[in-house]
């Protein structure tokens, strides 16, 4: 791969190979380093792991197991190989510094210590804790437009910090923000949609395929996060393909759809790939309808029954109630409102689920120590498989992130092995019939186990700025990525008569080096 020469990082130092061999070696492949996207391993192919080096400051190798694995290019975007400036973190990465260990890594970089090194359109240089972001363009970006002009268009992007996706969506809907994706059908769709067609709307609107979807998982690991001869219990209990499906028939979907919001747009969903997707047949679908008391059944027969008369399940042999916690998210509000519903229907079947919302940085802490039960997760992975193919089944130790590999080997069930095998002929596959039917092979034996329970399906919306320049017609709120991140922002303009304000005009990044 050759890498575009003369490109320098927004406080003037060049960008070279050396930006890219220290991300690969010492943050993707050093265990030590918690970082988001793929370690290491996900590059692997078969087991064998692929090898990355340097032949000049502008051209880098790679070498793998198999010859043209494209879909690993899907590891190597924005999103999960995010190159980083050596000449900033090298020096402080434990292996090069004995005054640092991993902790004082992870937090070298405060959210304030701006301006912050990047090589994007626009650079960070003000932060305010829970109000807002202020960046400002990057003078060294490296791109043009075809004139020739430097891009970015756009002088200043802010970002406000809200409570929660419903605030950033009214604040859209209000005019003050230009952008939001609109996730939550219960306290969103019905305003968006009848602000949209009031003449003074400042948005378009846009709708996705189907693809939102909250769905149950619960924690398959034997290991990871065990704490104590319950957590092994449940883990046990979890793993139990009578037990998931009891779960299932708990689920009353169509009613939770139907709470969120009257009408078509949401309907039951089981789990596994998304009706949105274009490879999807609902033929390889195994659905579990809703049925109490084939629940209650299943349930028995796992040597579940209320011993004590408190209208709670007891573990097989007397044992101690069957009681689970179930984390949601503050910052996705469908999560809260979807898991408080579960939390009825499986009590009427006799398990007492707790209900914890969690804020995202409680949530990656508590899902990084695998020390969790159940979760109610809004999840991207399986509208376009191919392109997260280790994330599908058990293809990495950290994959997937419901049933983990811990301190033990993990020992995978028969069909977890196949899912393995399917998904990984599946992402070689170049022919599209014969990878469809791969996919439709995988989703049968994804929901005939009820690997993740689904609960509804609708559809993501888009709102942005009427003004904005520059922005293809028709663009869903998310297919490969966010649109955030596949729009491309750098050449957005707007025109003169609309332009806003600048919080900090005639301000460029400064920096100490």
């Amino acid at each position: 791969m050759h890498l575009i020469e003369g490109a320098k990082w927004s406080d003037g130092e060049p960008f070279t190979a050396d930006d890219v061999i220290f991300t690969w070696e010492d943050l993707i492949n050093d265990p030590n380093v918690v970082r988001f996207g793929p370690k290491g391993e996900g590059f692997a192919i078969s087991g064998v792991p692929s090898t990355l080096e340097k032949v000049d400051d502008f051209t880098i190798k790679w070498t793998f197991a198999e010859p043209f694995p494209k879909y690993l290019f899907y590891s190597m975007d924005e999103g999960d190989f995010n190159v980083s400036p050596a000449h900033v973190l090298e020096p402080l990465h434990p292996k090069n510094n004995t005054d640092m260990d991993y902790k004082s890594f992870a937090d070298a970089l405060a959210p304030d210590a701006l301006p912050a090194v990047t090589m994007g359109p626009w650079v960070p240089v003000e932060y305010k804790t829970d109000e807002l972001l202020i960046m400002r363009r990057n003078p060294y970006f490296w791109m043009v437009d075809e004139a020739g002009n430097q891009l970015p268009y756009i002088d200043e992007a802010v970002y406000q910090k809200g409570p929660s996706g419903v605030g950033r969506t009214l604040c859209t809907l209000a005019g003050g923000c230009d952008h939001t994706n609109l996730e939550n059908p219960s306290s969103e769709y019905v305003e968006a949609l009848t602000r949209a067609q009031e003449p003074d709307a400042e948005f378009i609107m846009n709708w996705g395929p189907e693809d939102l979807a909250f769905n149950l998982e619960l924690n398959q690991s034997e290991s990871l996060g065990v704490q104590d001869e319950r957590d092994a219990a449940i883990r046990t209990l979890f793993r139990e393909d009578d037990f998931r499906q009891a779960i299932s028939h708990a689920l009353d979907r169509d009613g939770i759809a139907q709470s969120l919001m009257r009408g078509p747009f949401l309907r039951a969903f089981p789990g596994g790939i998304y009706p949105g997707s274009p490879e999807f047949d609902k033929a390889s679908v195994v659905y579990y309808p809703y049925n109490v008391e084939r629940a209650k059944e299943l349930l028995a027969g796992l040597g579940l029954e209320d011993t004590d008369g408190n209208g709670i399940l007891n573990m097989p042999g007397g044992g101690d109630d069957l009681i689970v916690g179930m984390n949601t998210s503050q910052d996705a509000q469908e999560s809260q409102f979807v898991g408080d519903q579960i939390v009825a229907m499986l009590e009427t079947v006799g398990i007492k689920v707790n209900a914890r919302p969690l804020t995202s940085q409680a949530g990656t802490e508590v899902n990084t120590s695998g020390e969790w039960d159940m979760r109610i997760v809004r999840s991207d992975d399986f509208l376009l498989p191919f392109t997260r193919c280790t994330n599908m089944a058990p293809m990495t130790p950290q994959t997937p992130g419901w049933n983990r590999e811990g301190d033990e080997p993990r020992v995978l069930r028969d069909w977890e092995q196949e899912l393995v095998d399917l998904i990984t002929a599946y992402c070689k596959e170049q022919d599209p019939e014969a990878r469809k039917e791969l996919l439709n092979q995988y989703n049968y034996i994804f929901t005939l186990h009820n690997y993740v329970i689904g609960t509804f399906i609708g559809r993501k919306g888009l709102a942005l700025a009427k003004r904005f320049e520059n922005v293809p017609g028709g663009t869903p709120p998310r297919m490969y990525q966010w649109v955030e991140d596949v729009l491309m922002s750098e050449a957005i303009w707007t025109p003169a008569e609309e332009h806003k304000e600048q919080v900090r005009p005639n301000t460029l990044p400064v920096y100490n080096n």
